[in-house]
């Protein structure tokens, strides 16, 4: 892997370890120099400072950058390695998505998955009970519980609602009322995750149905941030943007990864142990990985 600006004073947070061992066709290119990149942006991890979300989106949307990690964001190099996982073998990367995205995580501590898998839209109270009595077992949790329960009661609606298409590829659900009774395929699967090491927690949702497009996601996304959601409500159905987008708002990092037709994986990243006037002004890290077949 390559910094695209040799100068840059951040590459001191980086090992010679790291730099080696991904591909030298994946570059780390600072913010004020992609006007001067001219390499393919899907080979691009955008290394920015303070970068406001609204901008981000913009920057992703607009230039078709993947990966946009803030350097005041905690767990750079780790963040930098899963990115250049996701970019050199997207593929490999998604068959074991959380553990590929802690795989680089100092030795010390153990790092605890827990799944919550489920079919039918009736069993959302459920679930959110369990996984709010689960986040209140963690250590230093305190601050996120509520964050969490908004970023899973959206997860478990896109999921159920969103990611089921029939035989041509058209959502089963999307149109239907939230309040509707309605089940995944027989041979469909969806589970929300948390995984949670020192002081990183990540709640994701994988479903098997690989059926979000993330062009229209940040299109979606964009318009949230420049006309705000009761505007974007107003455009047209909701569907996985207003909930990826309240996701987003309540994480640190926030990942969309499609193997299209096989899988789809939407996770929020926050903090442990901090209060959250700290939790809310931590800069952003957006990851969104395509795994073709």
């Amino acid at each position: 892997m390559k910094i695209f600006d040799e100068s840059a004073p951040w590459q001191r947070h980086l090992s010679a370890k790291t730099l080696e061992r991904w591909p030298d066709d994946i570059v780390l290119v600072p913010i004020e120099q992609l006007s001067n990149y001219s390499g393919p942006v899907e080979k691009c991890i955008v290394v920015a400072d303070k970068l406001e979300p609204k901008d981000e989106v913009q920057l992703l949307t607009q230039g078709k950058f993947r990966h946009v990690v803030q350097l005041t964001n905690p767990k750079f190099e780790q963040t930098v390695n899963f990115a250049a996982h996701a970019i050199a073998n997207p593929v490999e990367f998604m068959t074991d998505i959380v553990s590929n995205i802690f795989a680089n995580r100092p030795a010390a501590g153990e790092l605890k998955i827990q799944k919550f898998p489920f079919r039918h839209s009736k069993e959302k109270t459920n679930i959110l009970a369990n996984i709010r009595q689960y986040i209140e077992g963690v250590e230093k949790s305190r601050h996120v519980v509520d964050p969490i329960i908004t970023m899973a009661d959206e997860m478990f609606t896109n999921a159920i609602f969103n990611a089921p298409t029939d035989a041509q590829g058209k959502k089963k659900f999307a149109k239907l009322q939230r309040n509707s009774s309605v089940e995944l395929d027989p041979e469909a699967t969806a589970e929300i995750i948390i995984a949670h090491h020192e002081n990183i927690l990540l709640i994701g949702c994988e479903d098997s149905y690989g059926s979000l497009l993330t062009s229209p996601l940040l299109e979606r996304l964009n318009e949230c941030y420049s006309v705000g959601v009761a505007a974007a409500l107003n455009t047209g159905t909701a569907g996985s943007g207003i909930g990826c987008y309240l996701i987003l708002e309540q994480s640190t990092s926030f990942m969309v990864a499609v193997q299209p037709g096989g899988k789809t994986f939407v996770a929020g990243m926050v903090l442990l142990g901090l209060p959250s006037r700290l939790l809310v002004s931590i800069p952003k890290n957006i990851h969104f990985v395509i795994a073709e077949p």
